[in-house]
């Protein structure tokens, strides 16, 4: 990783040359998809794909891709995402793709809609340890679903509900941290109402993260789906609703802060929040997260192993905090066997709240309900 460092900044004090390859890189296998996400560029119903695909959808051949895979590693790329402008899971040799990312020791993020993200995939997925599923879902709850997706068959919500709980549970059950399961939820006029219920939603599929961010429109095409200054006022609503939730843990955005204000200078950076997936009655984190304090009061301290994922990884955080007691009270305390583990710990699970800031710069810029954001927010999160 120095040496990569020293190569980037050589690069840059040049001017004109590159000493290292990309740190990461995006490939698109294939335009084919399963859905019908209403906004998307290319997929929407309200989008001509013979503009988009003149020549038809297309993929890349596996030779091509067997071959660009060891080349990406030797040029030092760390991180893969399979994304692009189709579902990556319809690519036929998608396992033979993730095995050889994997053998090259590559990060690897796969963005899907999850309705193929069967058992059998699930399972590959993390015995093979790819680093983060990204699952694209764009709604908490049946309805709204159905709206953001026309032309999806009646029961896919429930086949990705599905899916996304059986990688959860098959990952607990293999004692595996990885993938990290982000759902991702793009915010239009259809579904600003849903917000509570995508966290939710996160929440009962055992995700690690939920991401918001605000829809880029099609001009001419999508622009109904532009957010309205109207429904600004909703859209900060339910984050409040959100802080309100009992398994709702503050870390370094103050509560008594209205969410209006993250945008603020001060607030740039801040951690929204997070879930507590498995909160126990009484226990409430301290001091962004470094110690839980239980309801006797005792204090248990977050163990050295805390973290979940390697380092830089894709500006998420570990989803597992692991807590071990720090005074002799906890093992006379007649409560310890509900409260510690075998190993004499207390196990935090917890939900990642992504994306906040940037996301309301987007809602409350002056251009919002034409899609232009960019006046107000020059970059968007790098992983959607």
């Amino acid at each position: 990783m120095e040496k990569a460092l020293r190569n980037i900044i050589k690069g840059i004090r040049d001017g004109k040359h590159a000493f290292c390859g990309p740190y990461t890189v995006q490939i698109d296998l294939t335009d084919k998809c399963n859905s019908s996400c209403i906004a998307c560029w290319v997929h929407s119903p309200f989008v001509d794909k013979k503009e988009v695909f003149p020549e038809g959808e297309k993929e890349l051949p596996w030779e091509l891709v067997e071959s660009l895979i060891p080349e990406l590693a030797s040029l030092g790329v760390r991180e893969i995402i399979l994304s692009g402008s189709g579902e990556p899971l319809l690519y036929s040799k998608i396992e033979d793709v993730i095995k050889t990312i994997k053998e090259k020791n590559m990060r690897l993020n796969v963005i899907t809609n999850a309705l193929l993200l069967n058992e059998d995939i699930a399972k590959v997925f993390v015995d093979l340890k790819v680093d983060m599923v990204t699952a694209s879902v764009w709604a908490g709850s049946l309805d709204v679903y159905k709206e953001l997706h026309p032309r999806n068959r009646e029961d896919d919500f429930a086949v990705v509900r599905k899916n996304l709980s059986f990688l959860s549970s098959y990952k607990e059950n293999r004692l595996m941290l990885l993938p990290h399961l982000k759902i991702y939820n793009v915010i239009c006029s259809l579904n600003y109402k849903d917000i509570s219920n995508m966290v939710s939603f996160a929440r009962e599929t055992d995700a690690d993260s939920v991401e918001f961010q605000a829809v880029d429109i099609v001009k001419g095409r999508t622009d109904f789906l532009a957010i309205r200054p109207s429904m600004v006022e909703d859209i900060k609503a339910q984050f409040e609703e959100i802080r309100r939730r009992a398994d709702y843990v503050e870390y370094s955005f103050p509560k008594d802060v209205s969410v209006g204000r993250i945008t603020d200078n001060i607030y740039n950076g801040v951690d929204f929040g997070r879930i507590w997936k498995n909160a126990k009655e009484g226990f409430q984190p301290k001091n962004f997260l470094v110690v839980l304090k239980c309801r006797r009061n005792s204090i248990l301290r977050i163990a050295k192993d805390k973290s979940s994922y390697p380092n830089s990884f894709w500006g998420t955080y570990p989803a597992i905090s692991r807590y071990e007691f720090s005074s002799d009270k906890c093992l006379a305390c007649p409560e310890k066997d509900s409260c510690l583990n075998k190993d004499g710990r207390i196990e935090v699970k917890l939900l990642n709240i992504l994306g906040i800031n940037t996301f309301m710069c987007r809602c409350l810029s002056s251009d919002v309900d034409r899609g232009n954001y960019d006046r107000i927010v020059n970059s968007i999160p790098c992983y959607v």
